[in-house]
């Protein structure tokens, strides 16, 4: 229902550029963890929490996290507004949340919500 509202496909073009940006960024993440077999691989399942509604939205987020290098969406829950994604690299400080996700999810309940 983008055609609603005209400012969604302004919010649209911001996703993509941020986008891009993200997965560049984890590209070389993964890279770099690839040639230097020192780096921790800690990989392992996190439980995201989505305030996404809409079909569109989940969808867009769970493709985004797994063409995002070093994820995979394993499962979208709806009714109970989680996604389960698999990742390379569980940090220390927070396993329980993927800062990318946020910022998605963030710019993709404006495009869809």
């Amino acid at each position: 229902m983008m055609h609603k509202n005209p400012l969604r496909y302004l919010w649209f073009i911001y996703y993509i550029v941020i986008f891009l940006w993200e997965c560049l960024k984890a590209n070389v993440d993964v890279a770099f963890r690839v040639l230097h077999p020192n780096l921790p691989i800690r990989p392992g399942t996190v439980k995201i929490k989505t305030a996404l509604k809409s079909d569109s939205g989940l969808t867009f987020l769970a493709n985004s996290l797994t063409l995002t290098p070093g994820n995979t969406t394993i499962d979208v829950d709806k009714a109970a507004g989680v996604l389960y994604v698999h990742r390379l690299c569980i940090k220390n400080e927070n396993p329980g949340s993927i800062p990318v996700a946020a910022k998605f999810e963030r710019i993709l309940k404006r495009i869809f919500d």
